[in-house]
């Protein structure tokens, strides 16, 4: 039912005088157009799905633009892993949101979801000097200060917590010891690709028209020489 057929079966039964009062009540639950329920994870578990949007939100944080989760890049993923991924593919990759929150809970005592946005970056540098190794011997080079998760706030109220290093994170299944890339560089680059393939990031973060308008018959004159 439309808002026009509401107020013309609404006057017909009760009146125009009488119908007035509830006009608003009674347009509230009109149909107004489709809304998209949210997304229901089909591979990972809500839990995972959770630790999956903090991971891209974090990738590609909202700036001028909406953030990766923002714009349902962690759905994009879980839609691939459930969909098009090989069971080779989709297994490190969960077993690396299994070792993302392990090492959340060594280092400070909680889900990664639950640290800080300090600890998490920590975390996540930890994660992208193991798959880019060049990278930290870059910032160590430059002087840069390198984040250390057991040097966060909460590891302070949290002094019981393990170390990173400690026994789980070390455990026979972790994502470490599987075959193929890192877990983080996979992360990253699944992050990327839905992020830039994205309405928003098509044509928000991104020109759509890199060329401008187009310009069938442009004068010589304007560009001096023909273009090679």
């Amino acid at each position: 039912m439309n808002r026009r057929d509401a107020l013309r079966n609404l006057t017909a039964v009760v009146g125009a005088g009488l119908a007035l009062p509830v006009y608003s009540g009674m347009l509230a639950g009109c149909n107004t157009g489709p809304v998209t329920p949210p997304y229901v994870p089909q591979t990972l578990t809500p839990e995972q799905h959770n630790l999956l949007g903090v991971l891209v939100q974090q990738i590609l944080p909202e700036t001028e633009t909406p953030g990766a989760a923002d714009v349902g890049v962690h759905d994009f993923i879980d839609r691939l892993l459930t969909g098009f991924l090989p069971d080779e593919a989709r297994e490190p990759f969960i077993a690396g949101l299994v070792d993302v929150e392990d090492r959340s809970m060594a280092a400070f005592g909680v889900p990664f979801v639950e640290a800080s946005g300090e600890q998490q970056i920590a975390l996540m540098t930890e994660l992208d000097f193991e798959a880019y190794p060049e990278t930290q011997m870059r910032a160590e080079m430059a002087g840069d200060h390198v984040p250390d998760p057991s040097e966060t706030a909460l590891n302070e109220q949290n002094p019981q917590a393990e170390t990173p290093e400690s026994e789980a994170v070390e455990d026979d299944a972790s994502a470490s010891e599987l075959e193929g890339p890192p877990f983080f560089a996979t992360l990253k680059g699944l992050t990327l690709w839905g992020y830039y393939t994205s309405e928003v990031g098509a044509t928000q973060e991104l020109q759509l028209n890199p060329m401008g308008e187009f310009r069938g018959d442009i004068p010589l004159s304007e560009v001096g020489r023909s273009y090679a």
